[in-house]
């Protein structure tokens, strides 16, 4: 980010939504699935994947310096993530994003050297950390 570039965050609508699975892979991915809106089939969800480097804080304040290519034993300590609900969800112009739950625990993910961290849903809203400090790609409508 240049100096002469403000700092920018937005609100990712998808506060209230629920935890419903953590999958392990070549990434981590967190699946939450908010109400279904009125007049259509399916409930609207969403999934944040994070691919390298980022933090998660649990219910009691412990900070967790973990990385998706980690060993799968040391990722376990997300499910504790599951059935919680979302009560902030915030990406900004340096590409970080932040994820907050009804316990207090939340996630972190910034820049690295590559892209760090995508979050598709709701609807058409996807959302991709970019390497390097700078704008997320962000296609879809956010909802601001």
């Amino acid at each position: 980010m240049t100096p002469d570039k403000e700092y920018v965050s937005w609100d990712i609508p998808v506060v209230g939504f629920e935890v419903y699975a953590i999958k392990f892979g070549g990434d981590i991915q967190v699946l939450f699935t908010g109400s279904q809106p009125e007049g259509e089939r399916f409930s609207l969800s969403s999934r944040i994947s994070l691919a390298g480097d980022f933090t998660y804080v649990d219910d009691q304040g412990v900070l967790y310096a973990l990385n998706a290519a980690d060993t799968w034993d040391s990722l376990t300590l997300l499910f504790k993530l599951r059935h919680r609900i979302i009560t902030l969800a915030v990406a900004d112009n340096l590409s970080q994003i932040r994820i907050e739950f009804d316990d207090l625990s939340h996630l972190r993910a910034g820049p690295t050297d590559y892209e760090n961290w995508e979050l598709v849903g709701p609807a058409d809203l996807h959302l991709v950390g970019l390497a390097n400090p700078g704008d997320p790609r962000i296609s879809g409508r956010l909802g601001m």
